[in-house]
């Protein structure tokens, strides 16, 4: 009769603590849970910005000074008066259909009504996205034009030829601009200008660029294909200064 009693008691008390463990661990399975949907609920806020194409998965940055990284250097290839008052660096990817929104849409407009009054100055950054197999492509062909003075031509042609990067011809784009083809093709043929972009996109990376296109206006930070108006405003604001 005690033995039976024992084990009745044995078994109440077993039972007790798998229904104690069971409940601790569907509690932790909740909250995890509850975490992991709350961080890639956020991730998908942070990501929804249909006028930016985004890096498929952030490489951790170093972080560097910024103004440090905006400083003009010898690889930036100028638009505009060098001694205009405002400074725009665009990083861009040729791929990237919001790229191709802002070309078609707000550089126009920029172009004719500050870059070409002296107002504004304008400087591109290679910044090719790796889902984007054609942007390394084209920015290497657009580097190369500069050795003959026509980086920004190429990069418009380029640009007017984004539906068709698949298959296009960059021998072609330079005979039309009447460039040297042979130098040309040494240059494409040599990966001359491959680290250089490549340290475009890391220190792009390093002050918080993850996605294209990505604007500093005097510092100021511009993300997406914004409209016109987004640009003038902070241009504005910065030539009353």
């Amino acid at each position: 009769m005690e033995n039976e009693k024992n084990n009745s008691k044995n078994l109440s008390q077993n039972f007790l603590a798998i229904s104690i463990l069971i409940s601790a661990l569907l509690i932790s399975g909740s909250i995890l849970y509850s975490k992991n949907g709350a961080s890639n609920q956020a991730k998908n806020i942070k990501q929804d910005n249909p006028q930016l194409a985004q890096i498929g998965q952030n490489p951790a940055p170093k972080p560097a000074n910024l103004s440090e990284v905006l400083k003009i250097t010898k690889d930036d290839v100028i638009l505009g008066d060098p001694n205009a008052p405002v400074t725009i660096i665009e990083y861009s990817d040729y791929q990237c259909p919001f790229c191709k929104r802002f070309f078609d849409e707000s550089e126009a407009i920029l172009r004719k009504e500050y870059i070409e009054t002296g107002k504004v100055k304008m400087i591109y950054r290679d910044f090719p996205l790796p889902g984007h197999p054609y942007a390394m492509p084209s920015a290497e062909a657009v580097n190369c034009a500069k050795d003959q003075g026509k980086f920004w031509a190429y990069h418009d042609l380029v640009f007017k030829n984004q539906n068709n990067l698949a298959n296009i011809d960059y021998l072609k784009l330079a005979e039309e601009l009447k460039m040297n083809v042979q130098e040309f093709k040494n240059c494409l043929d040599s990966k001359k200008y491959t680290k250089k972009i490549q340290n475009d996109y890391n220190l792009g990376v390093s002050i918080g660029v993850n996605g294209t296109p990505t604007f500093f206006i005097n510092g100021k930070q511009v993300v997406g294909a914004q409209p016109y108006s987004v640009f003038k405003n902070i241009i504005e604001q910065e030539l009353n200064k």
